[in-house]
């Protein structure tokens, strides 16, 4: 695979990703309303503190993921490598998403002021936010290992395809069902979750 079409495909899949983010936004304003949409401004900030425990993890697989494409490392290194990455990630992600749970409710009544959604909904969704931030830094590991092998314009696709998902077809989902944010972080989790499982499964 060429190196400008590798750069390409990742360029691409950036706009898209942004640009899709920013222009459903005067949506989800509309049906969920600014309080509501207030709490995915909420997961976004924890989502982004998280990432910082990666700590350069999941680009070191990338580039040992890299050198085994290159022929410059055996496959047992590798699989080692990843082994003890995996049981990190998957470790912090449970301790993450245990935490949630566990301090959801006083997270939601001394760390957010809100007036039209009930404690209860509230505590719902950082409880739902942890699963959801959980199975994205997981995904990052993978993600990080597709990136490695050079795989660079099948995952911009699938970047493509998950953040349709996650952003416009999220829309539907709220007026069908229920626009609420317990709803609306309730789709996260299942995108999130097949997220994971793919990168997981594309890895291999």
């Amino acid at each position: 695979m060429s190196l400008r079409r590798n750069i390409v495909a990742n360029y691409i899949s950036q706009a898209y990703v942004a640009g899709i983010s920013i222009v459903t936004v005067p949506l989800y304003l509309k049906f969920m309303g600014g309080e509501a949409y207030g709490l995915i401004g909420f997961y976004t900030m924890l989502q982004a503190w998280f990432q910082l425990l990666d700590a350069g993890l999941s680009t070191t697989l990338a580039r040992e993921s890299s050198r085994y494409n290159a022929g410059a490392t055996d496959a047992s290194t590798l699989s080692q490598l990843r082994r003890v990455l995996e049981w990190a990630f998957v470790a912090v992600g449970v301790l993450g998403a245990t935490f949630f749970f566990i301090f959801g409710e006083a997270i939601a009544n001394k760390w957010l002021n809100v007036n039209a959604l009930s404690l209860i909904e509230v505590t719902r969704c950082i409880e739902l936010m942890g699963l959801v931030i959980a199975f994205r830094w997981l995904s990052c590991l993978y993600r990080g290992v597709v990136t490695g092998y050079e795989e660079q314009v099948w995952l911009g696709y699938f970047n493509i395809i998950i953040a349709t998902a996650r952003f416009p077809c999220g829309i539907p989902i709220l007026i069908l069902v229920d626009p609420s944010p317990v709803t609306y972080f309730s789709y996260q989790v299942v995108i999130s979750f097949f997220e994971t499982i793919i990168l997981l499964l594309a890895s291999q």
